[in-house]
């Protein structure tokens, strides 16, 4: 590092330095420009955990949050990962580690692909710490986008593990059956899966005069609007963990069966009139327990439709029919008009969108998270040859692995 230069150093309000970046994005600050060390602080509680010793830290910038982490508990070891040499030469110029580092509690490691970062993270009892602007400050799109996926994914699980717990307890209560008993319901069937994409209400007409034979699997985002549009679903899919996702049914007399996730609001499964059925996942460890009862797992993919996917698939789909599941903002929108989530503003803000290939071959704006689930449904694809799957969405994103076809279309195979 000797012959590299740090970046420059902006004084905040208390004091302390920061290092402001910009991208394609615009301009950013490493730490916050009032008080770097109370946002350290403020970081390091959300992620401590008292009978951890080992810590991972994903980017450091200028160190506070290591810092913080070390003066938490005198037996800790953290290592840091870092990518970026002039960051890195800017944090150990400007906060001495020698101690910690001459007493084997600290660790810097300069991994520009992060090659190291990731045999590191297959290590159990250990505890990742994600410093977020670190991450935006990797130059490699795709390294960026994995570390990004990991990044969410990673805080809602930390995040939400008691609620989770709670969820499945109630859920295995108050869910009178289990989905894998619907098989004969699903099992040679031609399934459409209605996500809540702004192209989902391109469909509506269809749907409701689609062939007897067909089974509608919509997610409970969108149940209250295919009902107001005379379209009843067969079955409606239901994962968050968020209490606000009772609305989505609460109040509907109808009764269509409601598929749960295990760690789903246990809410949505008390309160909602129709017949229940529990979705055990995998990743998880009380339903894997539950699993060895002689029950199926089911992947997740962190969407509703994901899993949904996998029910459908698991369950012996003839053929699969992916309607609505968009992952962009298709006429500057986030979901469809009319769905649960449009009670407040549906317009997105597409200044700085991140763009993929869209469905009909041109860049459409999206996100990073979409294009996290782009990939999965791809991958999905790939690793399921056997499975007829259709993307007949006709807008959003494009997904590789999986045939386009117009929906009317599809339904007259």
């Amino acid at each position: 590092l000797k012959n590299v230069k740090p970046y420059n150093l902006e004084e905040t309000n208390v004091g302390y330095a920061t290092v402001a970046l910009t991208d394609s994005l615009g301009n950013y600050y490493f730490h916050s420009n009032v008080d770097p060390v109370w946002e350290a602080r403020a970081l390091i509680e959300d992620y401590y955990v008292p009978k951890c010793e080992n810590y991972i830290m994903i980017g450091a910038g200028l160190g506070y949050g290591a810092r913080e982490l070390l003066k938490k508990n005198q037996f800790s070891k953290v290592t840091v990962y870092e990518h970026d040499a002039r960051m890195l030469k800017s944090m150990i110029s400007y906060i001495d580690f020698s101690k910690f580092i001459d007493n084997g509690r600290l660790t810097i490691i300069l991994d520009d692909k992060f090659e190291h970062l990731t045999k590191a993270l297959e290590a159990e009892d250990t505890v990742v710490v994600m410093h977020e602007p670190s991450i935006r400050n990797v130059k490699d799109d795709l390294i960026r986008n994995q570390l990004y996926m990991y990044f969410y994914k990673e805080s809602g699980l930390r995040k939400s593990s008691e609620l989770m717990e709670s969820n499945f307890y109630q859920n295995y209560r108050n869910c009178r059956s289990n989905v894998d008993e619907l098989e004969s319901a699903f099992s040679g069937k031609k399934v459409v899966i209605v996500a809540a994409g702004p192209s989902a209400s391109k469909h509506y007409e269809a749907l409701r005069n689609r062939p007897d034979d067909v089974v509608i699997v919509a997610v409970t985002t969108i149940y209250k609007k295919l009902l107001a549009e005379g379209i009843k679903p067969d079955y409606i899919v239901h994962i968050d963990t968020s209490s606000k996702t009772v609305l989505h049914i609460k109040g509907v007399d109808d009764d269509t069966p409601l598929l749960v996730l295990s760690t789903a609001y246990e809410g949505c499964a008390r309160v909602h009139e129709g017949r229940s059925y529990i979705v055990y996942q995998k990743g998880y460890n009380l339903a894997e327990e539950k699993a060895m009862m002689g029950y199926k797992l089911y992947e997740t993919g962190g969407s509703v439709t994901c899993v949904a996917l996998d029910v459908a698939v698991q369950l012996k789909a003839k053929e699969v029919i992916l309607i609505g599941l968009d992952l962009a903002y298709t006429g500057g929108l986030i979901h469809a008009e009319g769905s649960h989530s449009t009670e407040h503003n549906n317009e997105a803000d597409i200044s700085n969108a991140y763009m993929v290939k869209g469905y009909y071959g041109d860049p459409v704006p999206s996100t990073l998270v979409f294009d996290g689930f782009i990939r999965w449904f791809s991958d999905y694809a790939r690793r399921h040859p056997d499975a007829n799957i259709i993307n007949s969405t006709e807008g959003g994103a494009d997904i590789a692995n999986i045939k386009k076809m117009p929906f009317k279309e599809a339904l007259e195979l």
